[in-house]
């Protein structure tokens, strides 16, 4: 009687590690990120296509590549007495191939990274509510702000910077923008800025 205890004592213990182990991955595997940080911005809505497009430097249809997210230094004339590494902030990047020009540098064909600062590395969370969510493989119409006019690219602000068309107009991706601040831009819009920029809709 007692052997017949013991067997079923070491099979009940059997189980359970066996239950936690189960249990453990489980968790590994769905674990969320541990939100390291977050990233605010302030920013001025423009609130029509006129004033958005006047702002942007680039106003572009594109493919969207693919997504990586990267530890990035994007500042110039640091002061010697301070520390560069102080200066690295994590940044999503979407490369996108450029698809039509309505306004500005580019070119159809060109490659570009787009940025915007936040991101997960490593399972550490560096969370930026205004990023635009953009999938692989869609299309997009972006308005772009261009620092120094080459390297880099990012969306005027998050909730006019990108758009997607649907039902016929170029709607705003952003999911959170207030109803006050949202409005479409129409391919006609888009036609008459490309004929006064003199850009290649090509």
């Amino acid at each position: 009687m007692k052997r017949i205890f013991l067997i079923v004592l070491v099979l009940c213990f059997a189980f359970t590690l066996v239950a936690c182990a189960g249990a453990s991955e489980v968790f590994i595997e769905t674990r969320e990120p541990v939100v390291v940080s977050e990233v605010q911005h302030l920013f001025f809505p423009a609130r029509n296509f006129e004033d958005l497009a006047r702002r942007s430097a680039d106003v572009v249809r594109v493919e969207v590549l693919d997504e990586r997210v990267e530890w990035l230094m994007l500042w110039d004339n640091i002061p010697s007495e301070l520390d560069p590494a102080d200066f690295y902030n994590v940044y999503t990047l979407r490369r996108v191939k450029i698809l039509e020009v309505f306004q500005g540098i580019s070119q159809v064909g060109d490659i570009i990274d787009v940025f915007q600062e936040g991101g997960e590395v490593d399972g550490e969370l560096w969370l930026n509510r205004n990023l635009i969510p953009m999938s692989s493989g869609e299309e997009l119409l972006l308005f772009l702000h261009r620092p120094d006019d080459k390297s880099l690219a990012y969306p005027m602000n998050p909730w006019e910077g990108a758009f997607r068309f649907v039902d016929g107009v170029w709607q705003q991706v952003f999911p959170h923008a207030s109803p006050d601040d949202r409005f479409a831009v129409t391919p006609e819009e888009l036609e008459a800025l490309a004929e006064y920029n003199g850009d290649s809709t090509a």
